[in-house]
């Protein structure tokens, strides 16, 4: 029982997300700019913080910006690009 509590406890935790840049992008396929955000993830665990660098490319779908993750994600081979990853969250 002790077990399963810690792990639940390890396993858990609060994720904060902000914006650290925005730059312009190169032109998309349908011939329209693209917008490039760059936030800093982290999550906080019991005993444990986990800080990565996420990159996104957004584009304006007429409603808004829709942006997509361009690491954690797999590419056309099937490789995966990840993004930075500190430990302690310091960057």
């Amino acid at each position: 029982m002790r077990a399963l509590l810690l792990v639940a406890l390890l396993s858990t935790g609060c994720t904060y997300r902000y914006i650290q840049s925005v730059e312009d992008g190169p032109t998309s396929d349908m011939g329209t700019r693209t917008t490039v955000l760059r936030t800093v993830d982290t999550k906080d665990f019991v005993l444990l913080r986990q800080t990565k660098i996420v990159h996104w490319e957004c584009a304006d779908s007429g409603n808004g910006l829709t942006c997509r993750q361009t690491c954690d994600v797999k590419d056309d081979q099937g490789e995966l690009l990840a993004c930075p990853k500190m430990i302690g969250g310091g960057l």
